[in-house]
């Protein structure tokens, strides 16, 4: 259960380091039924080894623009249709989502853990990670 708090300090470290520093207001999580609604993943990217990050588009919650990053462990999987294909699997079938309790401030980001798992997560995250050079980013993030 390391994976997770490890893979966020990364990320927001790298997200840091390609943002201007500054303080973000505490913001409300997204209710876990606009998660469930907007985790329709559109994009994938290997992060790491068999990791990969897959991002659903940007949603608007209590006046905030997020989006949903689903990050899994998957062997054997080597194109980005692969992925979207066994993460959206893995998401419907094995995950089980939870209200957060709080959004974290991470480098500029707010982040909303819905799910941990051994080497999965789904979060929320504002401002959204949409463009490729920022899921690139990610890389560091989930390490």
């Amino acid at each position: 259960m390391k994976f997770l708090p490890k893979a966020l300090s990364c990320a927001a470290m790298a997200l840091f380091l390609a943002t201007p520093g500054f303080a973000l207001k505490q913001v409300e999580c997204p209710p876990l039924s606009a998660i469930q609604s907007h985790a329709n993943f559109v994009q994938a990217q290997r992060a790491f080894d068999n990791m990969w990050a897959m991002n659903a588009n940007a949603f608007k919650s209590n006046g905030n623009d997020w989006n949903v990053i689903l990050g899994v462990d998957l062997p054997g999987v080597s194109t980005p249709q692969q992925a979207l294909e066994a993460g959206t699997a893995f998401y419907k079938n094995h995950v089980t989502l939870s209200e957060p309790s709080q959004a974290r401030e991470e480098r500029g980001y707010q982040i909303c853990i819905y799910f941990q798992g051994e080497k999965s997560f789904v979060v929320a995250v504002n401002p959204p990670l949409l463009i490729e050079g920022q899921l690139n980013s990610i890389r560091k993030f989930m390490k």
